[in-house]
């Protein structure tokens, strides 16, 4: 699929992982200039989000250079851990990068897309935020994505900027935790888990300029996974056998 992006500038954070190189992959394709940014190589920016002074400074230097029409956010981090093994360092790294790191670049990329009266902003986020998942930390942080997500949506609607949300389930990418494909076969009504580029396919269709009316909308991306939690679960949920009285 194809859309009318031709002459389009993005920004893609997470550039340099499966997921933001899928993003930017796609976009080229249909003719949008990208601008990865991410901690390390390969990336046009190397910029660590939850530092917001560095991130500043260097968005700022992008944004200024050439307008940027279309701002996708893939950056993130986990913590597999459960609520009692997680320790403060982990909620504050996960909480700090996903959440904070979410933040410092809507403020900092808002107020050019405001000045300029145009914007496609797209997250992305989790379904684990909806659900009772066993890795407290990134759930909380994915949930603080999608409500930063609906209040720039508010705020900035009125001047032709949409702010969306898309929350895929299980990605084959590096960040996901490891599963076999028995297991994925089992919980995910299509069978396995998401290629990055299926993900990457929802992501631009709503960065495309007609869709214009689509803003605070959350769209879920997981093959199925979120509709069958209660049966399956995201378990195991302890590990007692509970099977005898």
């Amino acid at each position: 699929m194809s859309f009318p992006f031709e002459g389009q500038r993005a920004l893609v954070t997470g550039a340099a992982g499966g997921l933001g190189q899928a993003v930017g992959a796609r976009l080229k394709r249909s003719g949008v200039q990208v601008v990865g940014l991410d901690r390390v190589p390969p990336a046009d920016l190397c910029v660590d989000l939850a530092a917001l002074p560095g991130t500043r400074e260097a968005l700022a230097a992008a944004l200024d250079a050439e307008p940027v029409q279309i701002v996708v956010h893939c950056a993130a981090t986990t913590a597999m851990t459960t609520f009692e093994a997680t320790s403060l360092e982990d909620w504050s790294r996960v909480m700090e990068v996903n959440a904070g790191g979410t933040f410092n670049l809507l403020q900092a990329v808002l107020p050019y897309l405001r000045r300029q009266g145009y914007g496609r902003v797209v997250l992305v986020a989790s379904i684990a935020a909806d659900f009772g998942y066993r890795f407290p930390a990134y759930s909380a942080s994915k949930a603080a994505m999608i409500a930063l997500a609906k209040s720039a949506a508010v705020e900035y609607a009125q001047h032709g900027i949409t702010v969306n949300v898309v929350s895929p389930g299980r990605i084959l990418t590096a960040l996901a935790p490891p599963s076999t494909a028995g297991e994925l076969a089992e919980r995910v009504p299509v069978g396995r888990g998401a290629s990055p580029d299926e993900v990457a396919a929802a992501v631009c269709a709503l960065v495309a300029p007609d869709m214009g009316y689509v803003t605070g909308a959350n769209l879920v991306c997981d093959g199925g996974m979120s509709s069958v939690f209660a049966l399956h679960g995201l378990g195991p949920y302890s590990s007692v056998d509970r099977s005898t009285g």
